[in-house]
């Protein structure tokens, strides 16, 4: 496993805590503005799966999604985060 702390991915990270207390909060705008935060970031540190993933999640909050795409959506962004820990 990779020290997360002293890697890019910290700021993937700190983006995705951000998103998840957004989403906690019901806070839609904010949460998509996570959610292109950690795609930009993660197309800077070539995460492929987490930019792709973090897009997908960005497009849904954007549109007219249900709340089980949307969970499906965060729960694709959690295991590409958990992959790029490995």
């Amino acid at each position: 496993m990779k020290d997360a702390d002293a890697s890019p991915l910290a700021e993937v990270l700190h983006e995705a805590d951000a998103l998840r207390q957004a989403v906690v909060d019901r806070d839609l705008a904010e949460a998509r503005h996570r959610a292109r935060m950690i795609e930009t970031l993660a197309a800077i540190y070539d995460l492929d799966a987490v930019r792709s993933a973090a897009h997908r999640l960005e497009v849904d909050l954007g549109g007219r999604s249900s709340e089980q795409q949307l969970k499906s959506a965060l729960e694709t962004l959690s295991l590409a985060l958990d992959q790029a820990l490995e």
